[in-house]
Parts: C-alpha cells; structure tokens; sequence
C-alpha cells in the first residue's frame, strides 16, 4: 500500500463516523450521481466535485485558501452546474461561480493536501493524463492490463460514500479517490519514467502469463505481486529489485528455507529466467 496517508490526515475521519457523515452529504453525492449518469461532466470534474464535496464537510470553509481563474476557460461554469442541479451543492458557495471547475484544480492551494492531487485532476480534464474513471475498485490484474496500455484507473466509488462504507476494508472512498489520484501522478508525471513503467507492467504481464506465476503461488507471494502489479508506481529500477525480490522470497519458501538463507542453484536459475 501506497503509505500518503499522513499527507491528508488532517481531512480523514474515524470510520465509525462516515455512516453518520453520509447522512449530510448524501444529497450532495445522489446529486452528483444523477450527473455522472446524465455525462454532465468530464471524469475529472466529476472526480474534483466529489473531492469538494468531503473538503467542505469535513472542514467547512476553511479548506480554501486561494481561488481565481487561470487556463482556458472551456471547463463547466460552477454557477450553471449549481443552477442544473437545482442549487445543489452548497458547498461550491464560497467559490466565485465564474470559476471553472477545472480552474480550481489548478488554482487553490488546500491547506495539508498535496497539490498533485489537483494537478492530476487538471491534466487529466485537459487530456493530458490517461485516466480511467472506475465505479468500483479494480482487480490487480486489471490494473495490470490497463497500467500495460499506459493508463491508470482512478476509482469514484459512490454507493460506498452514500452507505458510508469502507471501499477496501481500509479506506474511505473520499481517501480512495485521493490515493489513486496520486499514484496517477507518480504514474504520469514524469515522462521518461511513465514510459518505462508501462514497459515494465507489460513484460511483467507476459511474464505471469508464460511463467503460469499466478498457478502456483502461495498467499504471501500472490499479496506481494497483487501489490507490484496494481499499488506501486516508481522508477523502473525500483519495479525490477521489488520484482525480484519477491521471486526470491516466494522461492524461499518453496525450498524450506529461511529468509536469509540462499537459494539453490535451480531456485536462483528460476529466478534469473523469470526476473524482468
């Protein structure tokens, strides 16, 4: 798991309280569906609208502190969005209603959350980031297949925020959405690095596809490489010393040996042969 929890602490809450916490929002978010259903909006805005909608129950109005126009002005207008939805959306009040959604992505500066955050949401409504909105949360081979093709998926998971259910047994769908948003931006934000991620995840496709990986693994080592393969953006070298590293482990186990033990000589010709 990706650990930026403490980067946005300060606007997660304990889980007992999100059934309750639904019960306020709950227009907000049914609002929110009947536009996601209607194609109102473009998956970032519809992503950026849902982020705003916890902000301001969790922090009120404090959670702004900058606003402004900036970019081109082709996003949807706040106002005619608010005016659409029968003045839903209360929270977008302390917002110029000139201010396009978009904009904001770029413009506000939210006290303890990161910025890439709302530079993900920006780029990826200008077409410059490949994401793919999901209603609910992908299977490690899923996001295998997509992260292949040079993509990523970003979850909005809106029945979960509605109940005021955990989407993973972990994490809210408000933090959801933000964890995904972030490691778009590990996975995006860097240009050499993206492509040498997607060629990764795709050798690592043909890889548990010719190996039969997924056949005969254990528990631990199909966590490990659920986790590779769906929760770890970096640099290329740290994709292929994590790889191997879990091939050694999983081998390990395979012949009875400890963890700081080394590997026979037809484990470590195994490894080698299926390392990326």
């Amino acid at each position: 798991m990706l650990q930026h929890k403490s980067r946005f602490k300060n606007y997660l809450i304990p889980s007992s309280s999100l059934v309750e916490e639904a019960q306020h929002i709950n227009a907000d978010l049914e609002a929110l569906r009947l536009v996601t259903q209607n194609h109102r909006l473009k998956p970032a805005e519809q992503v950026l609208l849902f982020v705003l909608i916890y902000l301001h129950q969790r922090k009120g109005v404090a959670w702004q502190m900058s606003s402004g126009v900036r970019g081109p002005e082709d996003g949807v207008v706040v106002g005619a969005l608010l005016e659409t939805l029968s003045s839903r959306f209360e929270c977008l009040a302390p917002i110029k209603r000139t201010t396009y959604l978009l904009n904001i992505a770029v413009e506000s500066r939210i006290r303890r959350l990161p910025q890439a955050i709302f530079d993900v949401l920006w780029k990826w409504g200008q077409g410059q980031y490949d994401l793919v909105l999901w209603k609910d949360v992908p299977t490690p081979l899923q996001m295998l297949e997509v992260q292949s093709h040079g993509q990523r998926i970003v979850t909005l998971n809106l029945d979960c925020a509605i109940r005021g259910e955990l989407v993973d047994g972990q994490r809210d769908a408000f933090e959801f959405s933000l964890h995904d948003l972030l490691h778009a931006d590990l996975f995006f934000n860097d240009p050499q690095s993206h492509v040498q991620q997607r060629l990764f995840f795709t050798q690592l496709q043909e890889v548990i596809a010719r190996e039969n990986l997924l056949v005969h693994a254990d528990d631990l080592f199909l966590k490990d490489l659920s986790y590779l393969m769906s929760d770890m953006n970096s640099h290329r070298a740290h994709l292929e010393a994590q790889f191997k590293a879990t091939l050694i482990a999983f081998r390990l186990r395979q012949e009875n040996r400890l963890p700081q033990a080394a590997l026979s000589a037809e484990g470590l010709d195994w490894v080698h042969r299926v390392t990326i």
